[in-house]
């Protein structure tokens, strides 16, 4: 049992990272996408910037949940 909550709290913290990563950045994942694009277009909208923040909230909060599991798994 342990093995596992260990496993979440690694897990916890990785998706913990991603969401800070998106907070902090939220443009990076459109420059990797941007050839999808038949305009040229230098810049996200700021759509789409608040779209990726509120996902990053939403991600670290996911992240915090299986630390908290896996903490509460070690008792």
């Amino acid at each position: 049992m342990i093995g596992m909550a260990i496993f979440d709290m690694i897990l916890g913290v990785i998706i913990l990272g991603l969401g800070i990563l998106m907070i902090v950045k939220p443009t990076l994942g459109w420059y990797q996408q941007q050839w999808r694009f038949k305009e040229d277009i230098s810049e996200p909208s700021d759509t789409y910037i608040s779209s990726r923040k509120l996902l990053g909230i939403i991600i670290l909060l996911v992240g915090l949940i299986f630390i908290a599991g896996g903490i509460m798994n070690c008792f």
